[in-house]
């Protein structure tokens, strides 16, 4: 990047700046990946991550960088984020659609569909459908 005089950067902020008045990355994924909406969409929900440039875990370990899968790729959920999000509906969106993990951290259950039926949006887990 330092050889071309760092010429991705410049590009991705040029073209940025014609939708956004300030830039802000706050975390070192923010190199790595980006939050993409598709157009349509008005809130982030319909959003997903987009690699920006593909880092192979080698890289990691030849600079002495250690990498924690769990903690880059899957969602940080704990009782007090759940708590805070979801308030008096916490245990029941808990009991719903996560598991505890065994380190204090909640997980999705596996296979959680959702679907949309006489106009009412829900989401169920295989075990609920069986």
């Amino acid at each position: 990047m330092k050889q071309d005089g760092f010429a991705w950067w410049k590009q991705r902020f040029a073209q940025m700046s014609h939708y956004f008045d300030a830039f802000r990355i706050d975390h070192i994924l923010g190199f790595f990946r980006i939050w993409s909406s598709p157009a349509h969409a008005v809130e982030g929900i319909l959003g997903y991550f987009v690699p920006a440039i593909l880092v192979k875990l080698e890289e990691f370990r030849q600079r002495g960088i250690p990498f924690d899968h769990d903690r880059y790729v899957k969602p940080f959920i704990n009782e007090n984020v759940l708590q805070q999000i979801f308030g008096t509906d916490a245990k029941q969106i808990k009991g719903d659609f996560l598991v505890l993990n065994g380190d204090g951290k909640l997980q999705f259950k596996a296979r959680v569909r959702h679907a949309t039926t006489g106009g009412k949006s829900f989401c169920e887990t295989e075990a609920q459908r069986a």
